[in-house]
């Protein structure tokens, strides 16, 4: 009868235990799976904050690395060629909206240079064309290095992104 009560009290308290870690454990697992796309979403983030205020998010970073490739590339002072990628553009809409009209526009600039070469540009990402148009020599190296994090900051942007961030954002692209 002893042995049988031990048992049952272990068996319960097995079960309690389980009870309490089950949830950790599930979590645990499920960031443990999908740990390359929470890293992913982490990196596209920026900066993570949370306080008695809440939760916030910011992309600052991101952005500040952007420009800091820009100014490295790009100097002051230095004249800029009389040929552009585009043409300069003024985007309307909300922030994000105009984010999107920029990376579209972008889209289609490096689909027009691939058609002038040649090259297939059929289902291919911006990044994909700005990819295989440096590859080929069509575009210099250093507008594929700004186009790369210009993509970079507009896809890593927020929904609530300002208008001043965006101003930013654009200043760079009319520079590429």
């Amino acid at each position: 009868m002893k042995h049988f009560l031990l048992v049952t009290v272990q068996t319960e308290s097995l079960i309690k235990l389980l009870e309490i870690i089950i949830w950790p454990l599930t979590l645990f697992l499920i960031i443990l799976m999908f740990r390359k796309q929470f890293r992913n979403a982490m990196e596209r983030m920026g900066s993570f904050k949370a306080d008695a205020t809440g939760i916030s998010m910011s992309f600052e970073p991101k952005l500040d690395a952007a420009k800091k490739i820009f100014s490295a590339l790009k100097p002051e002072g230095v004249s800029k060629s009389a040929t552009s990628l585009h043409e300069r553009t003024t985007f309307t809409g909300t922030p994000k909206e105009q984010l999107g009209q920029m990376k579209a526009e972008l889209h289609t600039s490096l689909v027009e240079l691939a058609q002038e070469a040649n090259l297939d540009s059929n289902g291919k990402s911006t990044s994909a064309l700005n990819r295989e148009l440096a590859q080929k020599s069509i575009v210099k190296n250093e507008s594929y290095h700004l186009i790369e994090a210009l993509l970079e900051v507009i896809n890593a942007a927020p929904a609530a992104i300002s208008q001043a961030q965006v101003s930013e954002i654009q200043e760079m692209y009319n520079s590429i």
